[in-house]
């Protein structure tokens, strides 16, 4: 992330699209998260490896958030948008999932709704189906 161009706002986009792209890596990190459920070594791997995806969020958000509790607040809630936003199958009354998460995003990275320079969204548009789990049968998770 250190040689990616741009302000940080846009490299915690990136590192989102990076790490959960939904067409071929969610679907690994979802399986690798059901596998740490049942395997204590797999867990510490993937402790490790959140722990540095929130340090690296911690970082980029406090370089416009001055308030330390608040850049891990909304670290938190961006990687558990980032994450969990695939589970959730609520309706929005009027607005697509899309947008949705876009104004969450702009939210969380202290962005205006209408910002003319607004970087790439957190999450895609896209609902987990059965068909996607890692465990047939099931969602992930459950």
């Amino acid at each position: 992330m250190e040689r990616a161009e741009g302000d940080a706002r846009a490299k915690v986009c990136l590192a989102g699209r990076l790490t959960l792209s939904a067409d071929r890596l969610l679907p690994i990190n979802l399986a690798i998260r059901d596998w740490a459920r049942r395997d204590e070594a797999v867990a510490q791997r993937l402790r490790r490896v959140d722990n540095q995806r929130m340090d690296l969020l911690r970082e980029m958000i406090g370089t416009f958030c001055p308030d330390p509790d608040e850049v891990k607040a909304r670290s938190l809630l961006a990687f558990c948008t980032a994450i969990g936003s695939h589970f959730l199958a609520a309706d929005h009354n009027g607005r697509t999932r899309a947008e949705v998460i876009a104004r969450a995003a702009d939210l969380l990275l202290n962005l205006p709704p209408d910002a003319p320079d607004r970087p790439d969204r957190l999450v895609p548009d896209r609902r987990l189906r059965i068909a996607d789990s890692p465990v047939p049968g099931r969602l992930p998770g459950r």
